[in-house]
């Protein structure tokens, strides 16, 4: 679980922010595991209104061992995103929901 609470200025303006998230992996063999994670954020700028937009992702993942933080992985990932309206004008999106499909390769040295 990762927390974060701060303040920013942008273009002169100051935003006050939050995110929380966390992730999960249970390994079915020693590898092949499954991932999930989950996170919402909130951004306020000074005289604005709340932007929150929250995410849920799966993750089936290829792996080299068993353990949390065994790499290389190459995962399969499906997002789904949603956001209120503040959100969603201030990004300049249509939709207050998105999906995102894709692969991600992590190694460490």
């Amino acid at each position: 679980t990762l927390l974060t609470i701060g303040q920013a200025k942008r273009d002169g303006e100051k935003e006050k922010f939050w995110s929380i998230g966390g992730r999960v992996a249970y390994a079915l063999t020693n590898n092949f595991k499954i991932q999930a994670e989950l996170g919402h954020a909130q951004n306020k700028p000074d005289g604005g209104e709340k932007q929150n937009v929250s995410k849920f992702t799966i993750a089936p993942t290829l792996t080299v061992g068993r353990d949390f933080y065994a790499r290389p992985e190459l995962r399969f990932y499906v997002s789904y995103f949603n956001y209120n309206d503040e959100f969603r004008i201030a990004q300049g999106q249509e939709k207050k929901n998105k999906t995102a499909v894709g692969f991600q390769a992590e190694i460490w040295f």
